[in-house]
């Protein structure tokens, strides 16, 4: 039997079969050739997985690649910091300059990526025209063009009717409408969350209820319109507990978590450290308890980076001037092992769902899988291996990261892409999808 890789002895698991056992796997012609104790095999390149969790390619449903705008990211060095952090796949948020509003815009993001993307990159476009909330994007067309989901992220959409009737096209462009919860007149212009911290460092709060007023709205909207809503980075306890609520009534709605609301919280923006500054905010240790927990147990579909790189030029500023953003590519899913599995006692296969099988249901797609014939995109973490993250060797542009010097396990190890390793051991290898 040949291979053009051969995966030796890792612990391979599938959510999307349940599949949870020790095994060899081999990649040919772009597929999974095989999968069980494999002999006689004759591979170009072998990995030794012992030890390590072998799984379907990851997906981040939530990242900033930044094109067209500024040069504070790339898609090429976006999605080499997505090669580098595990994923096989990322969604661009559209929030960019001009933003994807349009067919043409879309085309260009899937151009773009056709020739420059290091991982496979899924457009998303705006749900209104120019993300000013006032008229809908052509939604169907861009849907067409391989728009994959529709979002103002970074703004809200304010208007209740607006959003009642991108919920009512969902169901005809059979896409999510992917909303960041936020009501602007209750932030009103504040910089971190309200509490001690804000108060303690005499910066302009930001109450929760800014997050969960929107929340609140929304379920509302998409039980009463049966539309397809998915919830962005929630991140307090009562925006976890009202979106169980609203699961009661049946609504066809997701949600997601960041890996910095499951691991960090508002402690870290003493001093003024503006790499700690994100919106919606890192919160306290109760609202980061019940994030992490209800990823812990399923309520939350889908753990998303939400990758929002910026040079230090405009990130080192005073507090007030920094923009919101955290560069979380490549430490994300050692972050969310540390804070789930080694924290909360995670089960690794509840782990892989949730970059797999959860970012497939919200996005209507096929689950990822390891069976036989299937694409050979392959994330492989290793458990064992405790280092600490430094942002300086980041393959992003976006340095921005909080998380420098932390402790962290559960690296990914190898990224494979339609049978090729997009990174190994480490070291991201250039080539195009």
């Amino acid at each position: 039997m040949k291979a053009d890789i051969l995966i030796k002895g890792g612990r391979v698991i599938d959510p999307s079969s349940g599949t949870d056992t020790i095994a060899d796997v081999a990649l040919y012609d772009g597929l999974v050739a095989a999968v069980g104790r494999l002999e006689g095999v004759f591979a170009k390149e072998t990995v030794d997985a012992d030890g390590m969790v072998v799984a379907p390619g990851f997906i981040d449903l939530h990242c900033h690649l930044r094109e067209p705008g500024p040069a504070d990211e790339t898609i090429e060095s976006g999605t080499l910091a997505a090669a580098a952090g595990g994923f096989t796949a990322v969604c661009a948020m559209p929030n960019t300059t001009p933003p994807v509003d349009s067919p043409a815009m879309v085309e260009f993001i899937r151009l773009k990526a056709a020739s420059e993307a290091n991982v496979r990159v899924l457009p998303i476009g705006t749900i209104t025209k120019g993300r000013q909330g006032l008229e809908l994007a052509e939604l169907a067309l861009m849907a067409e063009k391989g728009a994959v989901a529709f979002s103002d992220d970074g703004s809200p959409v304010a208007d209740g009717e607006m959003m009642r009737r991108a919920l009512e096209y969902s169901k005809i462009v059979r896409r999510p409408i992917i909303e960041h919860c936020e009501d602007m007149s209750l932030t009103n212009g504040g910089e971190a969350n309200e509490g001690p911290v804000t108060t303690w460092l005499g910066l302009n709060p930001i109450p929760r209820a800014s997050e969960e007023c929107m929340v609140a709205r929304n379920l509302v909207l998409a039980i009463r319109t049966r539309g397809r809503l998915h919830l962005a980075h929630l991140s307090t306890e009562l925006s976890i507990s009202l979106f169980n609520w609203a699961k009661g009534y049946g609504a066809d709605i997701t949600a997601e978590v960041a890996p910095h609301h499951l691991a960090l919280t508002e402690a870290l923006l003493a001093g003024y450290e503006t790499y700690a500054k994100v919106n919606p905010p890192l919160r306290g240790e109760e609202d980061r308890a019940a994030v992490a927990l209800a990823a812990k147990n399923g309520l939350i579909d889908a753990i998303a980076t939400d990758h929002a790189p910026w040079s230090d030029e405009k990130k080192k500023k005073e507090f007030r001037s920094a923009p919101n953003g955290i560069s979380g590519l490549e430490t994300a899913v050692a972050m969310s092992w540390t804070a789930l599995v080694n924290g909360l006692g995670m089960a690794p296969s509840d782990f892989v769902a949730r970059f797999t099988t959860g970012p497939a249901r919200v996005l209507g797609f096929a689950p990822p899988s390891l069976s036989e014939g299937s694409a050979a995109d392959i994330t492989i973490i290793d458990p064992k291996t405790v280092r600490a993250v430094e942002p300086r060797d980041f393959a992003s542009r976006g340095k921005n990261s909080p998380a420098g010097g932390m402790q962290l396990s559960g690296w990914p190890r190898a990224t494979i892409i339609s049978g090729r390793a997009a990174m190994l051991d480490g070291v991201v290898r250039r080539w195009r999808v």
